[in-house]
């Protein structure tokens, strides 16, 4: 049993596109807690997870039925975050979307819409509070791990 005091670990991942500098973002389903928010997906790390890479491409197989290529992962930074019931600890990754063709392959199964956005409308979207808490803390560092790509 997870201490209440304990964060939760979790994951999530950027998908980019560099020619078209954009993010991808997923909007969750109504009946989902933070209904119809906006974010970056991913999930609970399991004990049984190796490591939070796996934990990563276990989550998006479950949620758009696509595997990630780990090597391919590049992991940017972590905040803490307490909502009202639990507090989690999230990880996020970003990954480069090489062919944008792949993204149609997607299957939101727990998931109502996504959308390709400049990284500059992030905040036109109601995201989720952790991820908007990561994009707000680590903005500079984003953009300048976009920059260095390019």
């Amino acid at each position: 049993m997870i201490n209440s005091l304990s964060p939760i670990p979790v994951v999530a991942v950027i998908f980019y596109h560099i020619q078209r500098q954009q993010v991808m973002i997923f909007q969750r389903k109504e009946t989902d807690s933070g209904g119809l928010d906006w974010e970056f997906p991913g999930g609970k790390v399991d004990k049984t997870d190796p490591s939070l890479e796996s934990a990563l491409c276990r989550e998006i197989l479950e949620e758009l039925d696509v595997c990630l290529d780990i090597q391919r992962l590049i992991q940017l930074n972590s905040i803490e975050y307490q909502y009202p019931n639990k507090k989690i600890h999230l990880t996020i990754f970003a990954y480069e979307v090489l062919e944008t063709s792949w993204v149609s392959t997607f299957k939101l199964n727990e998931h109502l819409n996504k959308e390709w956005v400049s990284f500059n409308q992030l905040s036109k979207f109601k995201l989720s509070a952790a991820d908007h808490l990561f994009v707000e803390t680590f903005t500079n560092e984003i953009h300048n791990l976009f920059s260095n790509l390019l």
